[in-house]
């Protein structure tokens, strides 16, 4: 039963920074080509497109950095229950339950 609670808090941070760092490249991904013909409505075609394609991508990176910063946050949780319940485990042990 032990182990169906056991998480790896190391490679939940890892995670998180993975995360993290992957939210700040994707966020940052622009076109930077752009479609130059004059007297064309291929050119503000191509500029909305740009704009749509980086508000995608900063809308994607932001989901990323919400991963992130939920896998600190299940990192934090399950190291702090675990606290609590070794702490419980040992004041049991030590017959002091009415602690």
């Amino acid at each position: 039963m032990g182990d169906i609670l056991k998480a790896d808090l190391e490679v939940l941070q890892q995670l998180a920074g993975i995360l993290d760092q992957e939210s700040s490249g994707v966020m940052e991904t622009k076109i930077t080509a752009a479609v130059v013909m004059p007297n064309s409505p291929i050119q503000a075609i191509s500029a909305t497109a740009s704009d749509a394609v980086t508000k995608a991508f900063a809308f994607i990176g932001g989901k990323y950095r919400q991963m992130s910063d939920a896998t600190k946050t299940a990192a934090k949780t399950y190291d702090g229950v675990e606290q609590a319940l070794a702490d419980q485990f040992r004041r049991y042990v030590h017959g002091d339950m009415l602690q």
